[in-house]
C-alpha cells in the first residue's frame, strides 16, 4: 500500500446533532460512521453523484428486502413451532383420553 492509499487519521469536530444523524444513517447503512462519512464524501467529490446516490439507495433496499424477508421467515417458524406444539399438546390429551376409556 503506497502513502497515498493509507488512510490517514484527520480529527474531525462536528456539532452533536450531525453526529447524530451521520450515527443513524451509518447504522441504517450497516457501516461504521467513518465509512459513512467517506463514502458522503467520495459521493460528493465524484461527478456522478446523482448515480453513485442511486447504487447506495439500491443496496440499501436490498439489505432491507433481505432484513424483511429474514424476518418473516423467523415469524414463520415461530408460528409454525407453536402451531406444533398446539398440535402436539391436543394429540397428548387425546391419547390420556384413549387410555382412560380403555381402562374402563
Amino acid at each position: 500500500m503506497t502513502d497515498d492509499q493509507r488512510p490517514s487519521p484527520f480529527p474531525l469536530r462536528l456539532p452533536g446533532s450531525i453526529r447524530g444523524q451521520l450515527d443513524e444513517q451509518a447504522r441504517a447503512s450497516d457501516r461504521s460512521l467513518n465509512s459513512e462519512i467517506t463514502a458522503r464524501l467520495r459521493r460528493s467529490l465524484d461527478g456522478d453523484s446523482d448515480e453513485a446516490l442511486l447504487h447506495e439507495i439500491v443496496q440499501r433496499l436490498e439489505r432491507l428486502e433481505r432484513a424483511v424477508t429474514q424476518a418473516q421467515a423467523q415469524d414463520a417458524a415461530v408460528r409454525e413451532g407453536g402451531l406444533l406444539s398446539t398440535i402436539a399438546e391436543r394429540m397428548r390429551r387425546l391419547e390420556e383420553a384413549l387410555l382412560a376409556d380403555n381402562r374402563r
